[in-house]
């Protein structure tokens, strides 16, 4: 049951990072944008050391150091939306606007929390906020999962408590795949241009809640 769990656990996040990542890239109007300062890839990327996770330009740290999480190498975690192997994240940024900055899996629950930054680009456009954000993954989110075979798809736009507000907007969403249930939380933190996306994914019970909690604000 864990192999399974596992599997779906890894599909179901890579369906939903690749439909979080199609909100950026694309052509970027640079005229359109020129009130929006555009940061070196160094000022967006994280990083670990000693298990904790920090990334300074969204504002967030998680500890992975405890029990049972295990932090994706660069290898593991590039795979998750660029297949080719390559682990240039620069790169990835550059080519497709948005790139994974963190990913970890509690071996012992399944639970996996993951960290995507995009650049809104011309797409939402850098003065859309959070909201337009949520209320556009809401519909396409359930749409992409169906497609890809889960059922029982629920999709909504609802409140979270993260990093001390209780009103974080969230793109909530629950389903089966392969008889498993899965339950799935999406918050966005907003930076100018640039949107940071922190997934949290659990099977079998709904976990969500207390696993964003593990993130601290710095």
């Amino acid at each position: 049951m864990k192999k399974r769990s596992a599997a779906v656990l890894l599909i179901v996040l890579v369906i939903c990072l690749c439909v979080l990542t199609s909100c950026g890239g694309g052509s970027k109007d640079e005229d359109a944008l020129s009130d929006w300062k555009e940061c070196d890839f160094e000022e967006l990327e994280g990083s670990v050391q000693d298990g904790i996770y920090t990334n300074e330009f969204l504002g967030i740290t998680f500890d992975a150091h405890k029990t049972n999480w295990v932090i994706a190498d660069d290898s593991a975690r590039a795979g998750l939306a660029d297949v080719s192997g390559n682990t240039d994240f620069e790169a990835i940024f550059r080519e497709s606007g948005s790139f994974c900055d963190f990913y970890v899996q509690n071996s012992s629950d399944r639970s996996a929390i993951s960290v995507v930054i995009a650049d809104l680009g011309l797409f939402a456009g850098a003065r859309s906020d959070v909201d337009d954000y949520v209320e556009y993954l809401k519909d396409s989110m359930a749409e992409e999962l169906e497609a890809q075979g889960l059922t029982n798809v629920k999709s909504e736009v609802t409140t979270t408590f993260f990093l001390g507000d209780r009103e974080t907007p969230c793109v909530a969403v629950e389903g089966e795949y392969m008889g498993v249930k899965v339950f799935e939380r999406q918050i966005f933190i907003k930076k100018g241009r640039y949107v940071g996306g922190v997934i949290v994914m659990c099977v079998g019970r709904d976990m969500t809640q207390e696993r964003l909690g593990g993130f601290k604000a710095i």
